[in-house]
């Protein structure tokens, strides 16, 4: 049995909550549908997973948010370049959602409420920079510490 590998030392992070917004609204008021909510948000959560790249790496998945972090390392001009390249991605983020979601409403033949109200998720993109330590649990990494815990709470406030 493999133990979870813990850093010692909190390492500079970007971390990163991309969250769908309206998910709880659209889950509990779709309750009857919830198969073709939940294959909804699947299906948009899989579309956003696919454009999320080096430096940029998946910690977690919870219900309708993926959460990411990025690394900080190598000198100041490779962390610009690559900040330069992060801007570039969390706009084809939103670009990949939106087009998704035309794509669900426009190939479903469904009429069901959830299939038919798709279009009103929207995404958020919470960023925020500080230090975490990195624990590697099986293959999954999570992140700690008061940084992680400020993005959440962010979100927690922003909840829509």
């Amino acid at each position: 049995m493999n133990r979870p590998t813990v850093e010692t030392v909190a390492q500079p992070v970007l971390l990163l909550l991309v969250d769908i917004s309206g998910y709880t609204k659209f889950m509990v008021s779709h309750e009857k549908e919830v198969r073709h909510s939940r294959m909804i948000i699947g299906e948009l959560l899989e579309s956003l997973m696919h454009q999320v790249d080096v430096p940029l790496r998946i910690s977690s998945i919870a219900g309708d948010a993926l959460f990411l972090y990025a690394i900080k390392s190598g000198d100041e001009e490779v962390w610009r370049r690559r900040g330069g390249n992060l801007v570039g991605r969390l706009l084809g983020l939103f670009r990949v959602f939106a087009e998704r979601l035309i794509e669900i409403e426009a190939y479903s033949v469904c009429k069901c409420d959830a299939c038919v109200e798709v279009g009103d998720l929207k995404l958020k993109v919470i960023v925020h920079f500080g230090e975490a330590l990195l624990t590697n649990v099986g293959d999954y990494p999570t992140l700690s510490g008061v940084d992680v815990i400020t993005l959440h709470r962010r979100q927690e406030l922003g909840a829509g």
